[in-house]
């Protein structure tokens, strides 16, 4: 008698407990960042109730990502940021199951083409962590210097550690292609014509270039550059078609080759087949896969924000 009713007390306990845990989990709302995007802002989405419910301890219990920091390989999909309502940060990249629960309740709002790229970049991706691009080793030269940070007019140089006090290391989630490609570091994510008044509209050749245009960039064409500009260094637009921009800039150090950074990750001189960039209109960038052409940045002439 006195057990049994012992007993039932304990099974009642272990299920209002179960059922409290429960409602707590569910009761947390979920903030789901795409990591993908280069120029503009990735898209984002919140979860609640049940599916929250699922994935959270999922988050919890992950010993992804496979490497840390982020992946520094390719221009494109590179994981997934998730913010609790309870103030819990999460990275998720390296965990497939994951990765598609979270990819899978993505709103129609979302491309589909943007979510077909991030599977296909998961099946492609390497087995361990890359090396740190040549000349970046996580230190920064000035933390006291005051944005926006503009590189110089007579030369641009590969050089992470010192370019712009060393602001795309630092602030490297601050900074984006844009940024990179004009040497100059605001710490706002740059867009094309917000400096001026007037952000881009539409992603393409023409939309992108007249915005960046007004901010203070000079068309120069089509043909590949040489040698330098009199006076500022080169910058190359690319495309993902109706999706998102891409900026990848000459250094007057890197005599054959150039470099860029994607998004928010780590400024690199290769492509998405690892491979130095020498000609920007043939390198691998996809999903970028219209080149625009080149254009003439003088950083203290430009306005950008």
């Amino acid at each position: 008698g006195a057990v049994q009713i012992l007993e039932k007390i304990a099974a009642m306990k272990g299920a209002l407990l179960l059922a409290l845990f429960v409602l707590s989990v569910s009761a947390v709302q979920l903030k789901v960042t795409l990591n993908v995007f280069s120029g503009g802002e990735d898209p984002s989405w919140t979860l609640s109730g049940d599916v929250s419910a699922k994935i959270l301890p999922l988050l919890r219990a992950s010993q992804a990502p496979i490497y840390r920091p982020w992946p520094i390989y390719s221009l494109g999909y590179h994981g997934l940021v998730v913010e609790t309502s309870n103030m819990e940060q999460f990275v998720v990249y390296g965990d497939e199951y994951l990765e598609t629960l979270l990819l899978d309740s993505a709103p129609a709002s979302i491309p589909e083409d943007v979510i077909d790229h991030c599977f296909e970049k998961m099946k492609d991706r390497p087995n361990a962590a890359p090396e740190l691009p040549e000349g970046w080793n996580g230190e920064v030269s000035n933390q006291k210097c005051i944005p926006p940070v503009r590189g110089p007019d007579n030369e641009t140089k590969w050089d992470v550690e010192h370019d712009d006090c060393g602001f795309f290391i630092s602030h490297q989630w601050e900074n984006n292609c844009y940024n990179y490609g004009t040497d100059v570091a605001t710490n706002t994510f740059a867009q094309p014509g917000r400096g001026t008044g007037e952000k881009w509209s539409y992603n393409t050749c023409e939309d992108i270039r007249a915005s960046a245009e007004r901010d203070g960039l000079v068309w120069y064409g089509r043909e590949l550059p040489t040698g330098e500009p009199a006076v500022g260094h080169y910058i190359s637009l690319h495309i993902w078609p109706e999706r998102n921009f891409h900026w990848v800039r000459k250094d007057s150090n890197l005599p054959r080759h150039w470099s860029h950074k994607p998004g928010g990750t780590p400024v690199r001189d290769t492509d998405n087949s690892w491979e130095k960039i020498t000609d920007p209109s043939k390198c691998d960038m996809h999903p970028w896969s219209v080149w625009c052409g080149y254009m003439i940045v003088v950083p203290s002439n430009i306005t950008i924000a």
